[in-house]
């Protein structure tokens, strides 16, 4: 199967036990590209974030109806939801041909402090209750003004079983995979698997969809990426730096994929993201490569 690599710079201000400053982490990601493309904006069983959640909407989740907590992830501050939206009478039309779903999945996240805004958000007004006090530690519940106070959401709308199962509480398990087990079990089975829609990453490459957020692209087929914030990012805060690069070399699967002919491409990702864009020292970033069946 034909296949085109799509590498994911990610980055979290993470602190290390061994005293460094918080480092940013790049990574790149492969992930299988099916050569024969369904042209975007066909409009079959599709609906654009502008129909569904138009931005002069007071009530985002009007038509929102909530089905159950998929998962919670405390550490990170975020929340997985599993709901459905009502179906406008256009949408309707169009999926009784399809059999489209109208199931959504929400995910929640509170978004990192803007150090630029912390001096506002303390004059603004903050209200609270001391909840305990022992000696000069005083703990309170504060809460600031609703313009502090924004929840990073994402929502997939319509959203396959996979998606639902994706985001979901699941087992994780550790395992020890060979070369010869890559090839013989896993390689055949990604390229026969239906979980992994990209669909949305032949959207990017071919400038059909998300344009306006392109942070930088190099055409080069060989070596040459595209580079864009990831959806985990807020865009704003680079303590929290998360970004996407998709490269446009074919045929990449998985890190067991990539060779020494893919060193250019590397490095052009990690000096695009880092020192060019974000004027970070390649030192405080990382780069790696997630195995394709982990996505």
């Amino acid at each position: 199967m034909d296949s085109g690599g799509v590498a994911d710079i990610i980055g979290d201000g993470e602190q290390h036990t061994e005293g460094e400053s918080a480092r940013k982490k790049l990574k790149v990601e492969q992930v299988s590209r099916e050569k024969d493309k369904t042209p975007a904006g066909n409009g079959k069983g599709k609906c654009s974030a502008s129909s569904l959640l138009p931005v002069e909407e007071k009530n985002l989740f009007a038509n929102f109806t909530f089905k159950r907590v998929l998962r919670a992830d405390p550490s990170r501050k975020m929340a997985f939801l599993h709901g459905q939206f009502e179906k406008t009478a256009n949408e309707d039309e169009e999926d009784s041909a399809d059999g489209a779903s109208k199931d959504a999945v929400v995910i929640l996240e509170q978004s990192a402090f803007h150090l630029d805004h912390v001096e506002k958000m303390l004059a603004a007004g903050a209200k609270g209750d001391l909840e305990f006090q022992n000696d000069v530690y005083h703990n309170y519940r504060v809460f600031f003004p609703a313009e502090f106070n924004a929840t990073k959401t994402t929502i997939i709308y319509p959203a396959t079983q996979s998606h639902i199962e994706k985001f979901g509480q699941q087992p994780v398990y550790i395992v020890d995979e060979s070369p010869d087990d890559y090839l013989n079990i896993t390689l055949p089975s990604l390229q026969k698997s239906k979980r992994f829609d990209t669909k949305w990453v032949d959207n990017i490459l071919d400038h059909e969809k998300e344009t306006e957020r392109i942070v930088f692209e190099d055409p080069d087929k060989e070596s040459g990426f595209v580079l864009l914030p990831d959806l985990k990012w807020d865009g704003h805060n680079v303590d929290s730096l998360y970004l996407i690069a998709l490269p446009h070399k074919r045929g990449i699967h998985s890190i067991r994929d990539l060779t020494s002919d893919h060193l250019t491409m590397l490095n052009k990702i990690k000096n695009e993201g880092t020192v060019r864009h974000f004027s970070l020292h390649v030192s405080s970033c990382f780069l790696w490569e997630t195995h394709r069946g982990c996505c």
